[in-house]
Formats: structure tokens, C-alpha cells, sequence
């Protein structure tokens, strides 16, 4: 059952890969507002493809870190090495690899909790796949809004 689920996870992450697949640094830029809300628990958002990939990748970068550590890291420590366009895409494709190597690690384990919850290894399977599926669709309609030759602020 959990190589299903991990399966699954790796084809969504996949389908992430193939949403940014040809952008460059203007198309990844475009969108982005200065003053983009902030939402508890979210980092990297900002309207930009380029800020869905920096949230991507800040995600899987918290539950590596949770699952390292012990310790949800704050949100000011879950930034890539270098933040360019290239890196933040180098900083997506290791913190997934990583996140992998530890549902597979633990697979069919409990864990501790997640936010006071009990949880089992096939939980961040299941909720890191539905993750990088729900961004990819975001970022696609991203791309089809500047194809189409608006890349201005999210109000025009």
C-alpha cells in the first residue's frame, strides 16, 4: 500500500517539475506583489510562480526538518541557499528528495503528531502529494495568465 502512496506523491511532484518546466526568471517573477497577505504557517507566497516553488519547497523543508530535529523550524529559517530562480528549483527538487527518503524510511510507522495529531507515515505521503498537485494547478493558470500577455499584479 505505501509504495502506492509514495508512488502517488513522486507522480504529483512530478507534475509540479512539469508546471515550471521552460519558465525562466521573468515568467517565475511575474505576478509577484510586494505586499502579498501572509497567512500563518505559509512561507515564500507571494503571487509568483517563483514564490509557489520557494512555499513548496518551504513545506517539505518543514517536515524534513520536523523529522530530523523533533522541531517544527520557523518559518524565517526555511529559505533556499542561494534565492534565484535556479535555486529556488535546486532547493524543490532536494527537499523532496529528502522528505521522500523519510516516508520510505519510516514507512507504516506512527509518528509523533502533526499539530497535536496523531499521524502514520502514509498521512505525509498522501498530504505532500495532494500539496504539489494543488500548486502545479495554480502555477499552470499562472503560466496560461502570462502567456496570454498579462503579467501585471493579481488585481488587474
Amino acid at each position: 500500500m505505501s509504495d502506492v502512496l509514495s508512488d502517488r506523491c513522486d507522480s504529483a511532484y512530478r507534475a509540479l517539475l512539469e508546471s515550471i518546466d521552460g519558465v525562466g526568471d521573468e515568467e517565475a517573477a511575474a505576478f509577484r506583489e510586494e505586499n502579498w497577505p501572509d497567512h500563518e504557517g505559509r512561507v515564500g507566497e507571494d503571487g509568483s510562480i517563483a514564490g509557489l516553488v520557494w512555499h513548496c519547497a518551504a513545506w517539505k523543508a518543514m517536515w524534513v526538518t520536523y523529522f530530523d530535529t523533533g522541531v517544527y523550524p520557523e518559518k524565517t529559517a526555511l529559505h533556499p541557499a542561494e534565492d534565484t530562480w535556479p535555486g529556488r528549483q535546486a532547493w524543490l527538487t532536494e527537499m523532496h528528495a529528502r522528505l521522500m527518503e523519510h516516508v520510505r524510511r519510516h514507512d507504516g510507522e506512527d509518528t509523533s503528531d502533526v499539530y497535536g495529531k496523531p499521524c502514520r507515515m502514509a498521512d505525509y505521503d498522501i498530504t505532500n502529494g495532494e500539496h504539489d498537485a494543488y500548486h502545479a494547478a495554480q502555477i499552470w493558470y499562472i503560466r496560461q495568465r502570462y502567456a496570454a500577455g498579462r503579467p501585471g499584479g493579481q488585481f488587474e
